[in-house]
């Protein structure tokens, strides 16, 4: 079975997670292991928890650093925390919270016979501004430079190496012999890295930094996945119809001027909530709900 995780931290995830999980409801029931980490002692809304359990999404403590904690704080590190956590299965797959599925996805075969597989992101790192930059990160590594120059999804001629956005990530639990816990080393490269390298921008990347060598440190090189499973609907628009199958929002009101992603989205959400919960959790999450774009959506799909 293949495990599929996600972090719930603050009212902003809180409200993202209601979309997350009523697209798990109406396209991925059943059909993967599904896990909301929080913080411990984290009491979540009625209307989430009720989601949850019709879901079956079970939650989890955000593991504690073990040892050493990040330089200064890092809340995207919760991710990693995440990940490094023991879980059943061979297959574990991280969302960010601010992500619907739009459909059926088989992991195991996006993942095919890699290790770690991820979608390159739409741009390149001010943090790692040209190839040359990369050479001294690989060193510090501990994995070769990789030949391959994919360049970014909005410039694929860009002399740049595999860089990936970190928003939707498959990998195998352990590598095949069993050595490397996969998700253990992505935390542990990226606290290396946050204590051993000194950033001038964009330190709130460096989960996406060593995922790029992340495969290739546990035997084979991340996996390059076609823009389907991890779609930015924010820089590249509305996607045609079947074309996507994770969609990236980032900001709620991006998500309801998207008629092929926003309308299904909220059409589930009242489907699975039903018209007191969603009334519940519009009153509690009004502040980030661009509503008034919604509740016109609503009213055509209501």
């Amino acid at each position: 079975m293949i495990s599929v995780f996600f972090v719930v931290d603050g009212p902003k995830l809180e409200t993202q997670a209601h979309f997350l999980a009523a697209s798990i409801l109406q396209h991925m029931a059943g059909r993967c292991r599904f896990y909301a980490y929080v913080r411990p002692g984290t009491e979540l809304p009625e209307t989430l928890m009720r989601l949850f359990e019709k879901a079956g999404i079970a939650l989890r403590s955000i593991p504690a650093p073990e040892g050493r904690d990040w330089r200064k704080p890092y809340p995207i590190g919760n991710k990693l925390l995440a990940a490094a956590d023991e879980r059943e299965g061979e297959i574990a797959v991280f969302l960010d919270t601010d992500v619907v599925f739009c459909g059926p996805v088989d992991f195991e075969a996006a993942l095919g016979d890699a290790t770690v597989a991820a979608v390159l992101s739409d741009f390149l790192t001010s943090a790692v501004p040209t190839a040359q930059d990369w050479e001294p990160l690989y060193a510090q590594m501990g994995v070769p430079m990789p030949l391959e120059r994919p360049g970014t999804l909005r410039r694929p001629n860009l002399d740049y190496p595999p860089y990936f956005n970190a928003g939707v990530v498959l990998f195998r639990e352990r590598t095949q012999d069993g050595n490397i816990h996969v998700g253990r080393e992505w935390l542990d490269m990226t606290l290396d890295l946050d204590h051993q390298v000194a950033f001038a921008a964009q330190r709130d990347n460096l989960d996406q930094i060593t995922l790029s060598a992340l495969g290739a440190r546990c035997g084979t090189p991340t996996k390059i996945l076609p823009q389907r499973y991890n779609y930015n609907i924010m820089g590249w628009g509305d996607p045609e119809p079947g074309s996507c199958d994770i969609a990236h929002y980032h900001l709620i009101g991006r998500l309801w001027k998207s008629p092929t992603v926003g309308t299904p989205t909220l059409r589930a959400l009242h489907e699975h909530m039903g018209a007191e919960d969603l009334a519940r959790f519009v009153d509690r999450s009004r502040a980030f709900l661009r509503w008034r774009r919604a509740k016109q959506l609503l009213r055509q799909v209501g």
